[in-house]
């Protein structure tokens, strides 16, 4: 037979190593993770080469899932790192985490098929225990096994083959709970299944599970219903982690809204702090995994999840006992007094829930919020400033709800802040036409005032800023908002209504919308030109006195007036 294991002159890499310049065919494609061009070679009589790169060769290879190398080089004498069984969970979740919804996926040409690591994993996880791995290696970091690395992982393969090589279902470490509540909390239908009713066959007599009934449900929410069950008679069901955190905490920030409900059901309290003084209720809330998600069935989880935790929805649906209730003295908390500190409750980023779903623009994260609120009328952070709540939520397009029920809850519809800004000012200057006729069919003023300019653009109160009257129409025509500056004109909107200080370093900001519209500054800015434009052809056509308008303009300007000669033609006092 060919002997193919000297140095292969035709396949030489060209780097100056010199240990590269003494690869044999075989250490290059094995280097490469070129599996099957490995294995053909090895058919052909290669020999495995005493490297010191074979360890880390046969752990690429145990993450890609290739056991026939791995048997090759096991069957060399090779051993396997130590978390050899740890490292190749975490490659599983993360083949997982890259096919899920909102990822794009891993380009590895090594990634398998879900029917392909059904079938390596087990035989891969069971070569690695004949070659001596631990499969409960904690690691030194975290204390996690590959039973709870597996707690996302949506395969029920993975679990059983590591409870069938003597993986620990009881271990718990630090912020982790035993594999069966790790399971629960990461909503993992059939890897559940699978966990309890292997504890439930071989419970441990100062465990939990102890109290678990066989036959394993089929239904997942009956599985959490025997859990909360469990966790109860064992007085564990307020149980708390390294972080301070109940099971409660745990199924909230996952949005897993029917774990949260059946805990609820068997008397879980919802006013436990954390170490950050946070209820579960504030993990739902402040959670921003669920923006980040492309599935909406997912964030409608996220949304349940906070509606269920609200104390005034859990009035209603517990009779027994309320979650709400104070640990210390045994007595219900007012309702008021406990929605306030869950309302104040801020973040890393220094915001309230409501805040924060302003900032994501959830609309209905924030009306459910909007439940822990007694005065809509009350301020929030809004642009750096402290503004009524209708302010925040008419500066988003898509709060039309939001601002349809704060209205109807009493929303003082021309509440001023310092600036005089009232909420038919913030929708007019964003633009959001369907909350600006909102606003106006329920009575807003479209003539009334600002005092100043600044609070459009985020600026901290200036007590020396000279005043800005504008009105909604000047905004409007700030943004270029054709169909906002239709609509007021519709309503009655002084066309010729003028501001005062209007001449800044920026541009000009009056004194007229058409002034305003035709600003130079902006309108050689190429995105939005056009909307300016347009909005000055309205503006003429509905009045507008163009008299000196064309005086703040230059030459170079005027090539912004392609496709709108007529306009320029109104401008310099040219009619047909």
């Amino acid at each position: 037979m060919l002997d193919i294991s000297p140095t292969f002159a035709l396949w030489h890499n060209t780097s100056i190593n010199e240990e590269d310049e003494l690869d044999t065919p075989l250490t290059l494609a094995l280097r490469r993770r070129a599996w099957g061009i490995s294995c053909v070679l090895i058919s052909f009589g290669a020999k495995i080469p005493a490297t010191p790169y074979l360890q880390s060769i046969l752990a690429a290879a145990t993450r890609d899932l290739d056991y026939e190398i791995m048997d090759v080089l096991l069957g060399h004498g090779v051993s396997p790192n130590e978390d050899a069984a740890l490292v190749l969970v975490s490659e599983m979740v993360g083949h997982f985490h890259d096919q899920s919804p909102g990822h794009e996926g891993s380009s590895s040409s090594h990634r398998k098929s879900l029917k392909e690591i059904a079938q390596a994993f087990p035989r891969i996880l069971v070569s690695l225990k004949s070659a001596g791995v631990n499969v409960n290696f904690q690691s030194p970091f975290t204390g996690m096994t590959p039973l709870l690395a597996a707690r996302s992982i949506p395969m029920a393969e993975i679990t059983l083959a590591l409870l069938e090589a003597g993986a620990d279902a009881f271990h718990a470490c630090g912020e982790t709970s035993d594999s069966v509540l790790t399971a629960a909390v990461f909503n993992n239908p059939e890897p559940l299944k699978h966990l309890t009713a292997h504890v439930s066959i071989s419970p441990k007599p100062d465990h939990w599970t102890r109290h678990l009934c066989s036959p394993t449900p089929s239904d997942i929410k009956d599985i959490f219903c025997r859990i909360c069950n469990a966790l109860a008679q064992f007085g564990r069901l307020d149980s708390q982690n390294s972080m301070s955190q109940t099971l409660l905490h745990l199924a909230a920030m996952r949005g897993n809204t029917d774990l949260v409900v059946s805990l609820l059901d068997h008397g879980a309290h919802a006013n436990i702090p954390d170490k950050d003084g946070w209820f579960p209720i504030h993990h739902a809330g402040f959670s921003r995994d669920y923006c980040k998600l492309s599935d909406r069935l997912k964030r409608r989880h996220h949304h349940d999840t906070l509606w269920h935790l609200l104390p005034v929805n859990i009035v209603q649906r517990t009779s027994n006992h309320h979650p709400y209730r104070s640990r210390e003295t045994g007595l219900r908390l007012g309702d008021q007094v406990i929605c306030q500190e869950i309302a104040e409750k801020r973040n890393n980023y220094g915001n309230t829930m409501l805040e924060e779903a302003l900032i994501t623009g959830d609309e209905i994260m924030f009306s459910h919020l909007l439940r822990l609120v007694a005065d809509v009328n009350s301020c929030i952070s809004f642009c750096r400033k402290h503004h009524s709540i209708l302010h925040a939520a008419v500066s988003r397009a898509n709060f039309g709800n939001v601002v349809s029920l704060l209205l109807s809850r009493g929303a003082d519809i021309e509440a001023a802040g310092i600036d005089g800004w009232r909420p038919l000012h913030v929708a007019a200057y964003w633009g959001n036409v369907a909350i600006v006729e909102r606003l106006i069919t329920a009575g807003a003023s479209i003539h009334v005032p600002t005092r100043r300019l600044d609070m459009c653009h985020g600026r901290l109160p200036n007590p020396d800023e000279k005043e800005w009257n504008g009105q909604p129409l000047h905004l409007a025509a700030m943004g270029g908002h054709v169909a906002v500056v239709e609509l007021l004109l519709k309503h009655g909107a002084d066309v010729n209504a003028t501001t005062n200080h209007f001449e800044r370093p920026t541009g000009w900001y009056g004194p007229t919308a058409l002034h305003i519209a035709l600003d130079r500054v902006r309108l050689q800015r190429e995105k939005g030109s056009t909307n300016r434009l347009k909005v000055a052809n309205i503006l003429v056509e509905n009045g507008a006195c163009v008299e000196g308008v064309v005086d703040q303009l230059q030459v170079d300007d005027i090539p912004c007036f392609e496709n709108f000669e007529q306009l320029w033609d109104r401008l310099r006092g040219y009619t047909k």
